[in-house]
C-alpha cells in the first residue's frame, strides 16, 4: 500500500489503474464487460488528486482494529473470496472482534464486488437490514 500511494504522489492516479482493475476484478469479467472496466477508471480517473492520496493515505495508516470491539450495532462484514485490499483474514478477524457480526464471504470475487456482483451482494444487504419500505 505504501508502494501505490508513493506511485500515486509521483505520477498520479493514472499510474495505478492497471494494476488495480486486477486487483479488483475477476479475469472473465473483466473479459466479458470491458465496458464496464473502462467506466470504472473514467470514474477513478475523475477523483481530485489530493483527495484521493489523502484517503488512500488515511485507509493505509488508520488502525482500528483495537477500536473494532467498541462497535455495538449489528455488522455485515461482507468481501469477496479474492479481495487482497480488504482480504478474507481481515474479514474474520472483523467478525471475531465485533460482537454481533455476520460474516460472508463472496465466492470467487475480488474486490469490486460492487460492480461485478451487484444483485448478490444487494440480496445479502436486503436479509441483513430487511426489504426497503415501499412508497404507497
Amino acid at each position: 500500500m505504501t508502494s501505490r500511494l508513493a506511485l500515486l504522489r509521483k505520477d498520479g492516479i493514472g499510474a495505478v489503474t492497471g494494476a488495480a482493475t486486477d486487483r479488483w476484478f475477476t479475469e472473465e469479467f473483466a473479459r466479458k464487460h470491458p465496458e464496464k472496466i473502462a467506466s470504472r477508471i473514467e470514474e477513478l480517473m475523475a477523483n481530485d488528486l489530493e483527495s484521493y492520496i489523502e484517503a488512500y493515505r488515511v485507509f493505509g495508516e488508520s488502525e482500528m482494529a483495537p477500536r473494532l470491539h467498541e462497535i455495538t450495532h449489528p455488522t455485515l462484514v461482507l468481501t469477496g473470496e479474492f479481495d487482497i485490499g480488504s482480504n478474507t483474514r481481515m474479514a474474520r478477524f472483523m467478525h471475531d472482534t465485533i460482537p454481533q457480526s455476520e460474516l460472508v464471504i463472496l465466492p470467487e470475487l475480488k474486490h469490486s464486488i460492487l460492480v461485478e456482483a451487484s444483485d448478490l451482494v444487494a440480496d445479502h444487504l436486503i436479509r441483513f437490514f430487511g426489504e426497503p419500505a415501499r412508497a404507497s
